[in-house]
């Protein structure tokens, strides 16, 4: 089979001696002739219509069938590539669901070196944590688990316990308190491989139906510190542009800490935050202070996670 830069340049004519399957490598376009019989197996396939609800992705072995939230399209910052992510159910060849799942794909149009990073930093995150996982010439497609409720469902993020009012809920309080705590264990684990989320946010973490929370992904565990990363109501002093702070495990536990602001007062964190009290009274007295303290301004006042835990607790 002819290759060439450009997909159009592909010839798709198999001839003559072929002794095992055609594995595809990318994107084939026109019709596919195979003269001596093998099959054409795709490890990787383009979405059947344009990326969003009822999408169907081919990836090792499964259909990624993507849900109608939440997914996201958009450029690489420098155009050379286009960023995919979304929800999805894993269908089997036979028909069966075998679960939920989140996919993320880089499909490089350009060879620029933002496309190649991008493909790259999903490869690295697929090391630290494992899913079904395709790279071919000109895309890398990653799948991870999504949690499956009791009923069958996929479990909701923290984003859907969001209001516009304080949680007053006692229920809901305790089980946010140990949810957070669970988390904390979680971000321990990851910075002690050297690693820091950089990017959490309440659609980023979802509930199970214990309580506990889980990551959806790795965030920017696996890309290197930009100033003005992860620009969000939720960013950390130390990520803004012109600050002089380095970004750490500190800055997980800012953005915990302004998580679960805006989950327990209703009201999104800001640079001069009140104290979580000044809102939400009924909130627990230690998970109140494990907030105001994780949201201090100097990297240096807030808690590790294990602190923050154990104040949680308290």
């Amino acid at each position: 089979m002819e290759r060439a830069d450009e997909p159009s340049a592909v010839s798709n004519v198999v001839d003559g001696g072929v002794g095992n399957n055609v594995v595809q490598a990318g994107a084939i376009h026109g019709d596919v002739h195979l003269h001596n019989g093998p099959r054409l197996i795709p490890t990787t396939t383009p979405p059947a219509r344009p990326f969003g609800p009822g999408a169907e992705l081919g990836v090792d072995g499964v259909t990624c069938l993507i849900h109608d939230f939440p997914t996201h399209e958009g450029p690489s910052a420098d155009g050379g590539a286009v960023l995919r992510a979304g929800r999805c159910s894993l269908i089997t060849p036979d028909g069966r669901r075998t679960g939920y799942g989140w996919l993320r794909q880089v499909q490089i149009h350009h060879d620029t070196q933002q496309a190649r990073a991008e493909v790259a930093a999903l490869a690295d995150e697929h090391q630290l944590n494992p899913g079904r996982f395709v790279r071919t010439a000109r895309s890398a497609t990653l799948v991870t688990e999504w949690p499956e409720s009791r009923a069958g469902k996929p479990c909701d993020s923290l984003e859907s316990l969001l209001g516009p009012t304080p949680m007053t809920d006692s229920g809901r309080l305790y089980h946010l308190s140990a949810g957070l705590v669970g988390l904390c264990k979680t971000l321990a684990t990851l910075h002690n491989r050297g690693r820091t989320h950089r990017a959490l946010t309440p659609a980023g973490l979802v509930v199970r139906d214990d309580g506990r929370l889980v990551l959806r992904d790795l965030g920017l565990a696996v890309r290197p510190f930009r100033p003005g990363e992860h620009a969000c109501d939720y960013q950390a002093p130390e990520q803004r542009p012109r600050t002089a702070g380095t970004p750490g495990p500190h800055t997980d536990v800012y953005q915990l800490g302004a998580v679960a602001y805006h989950l327990v007062t209703g009201r999104v964190p800001h640079r001069a935050t009140l104290p979580v009290h000044t809102w939400a009274r009924t909130a627990p007295v230690g998970l109140a202070a494990a907030i105001d303290a994780a949201l201090a301004p100097d990297c240096g006042r807030r808690p590790d996670p294990g602190a923050f835990a154990r104040m949680v607790l308290g």
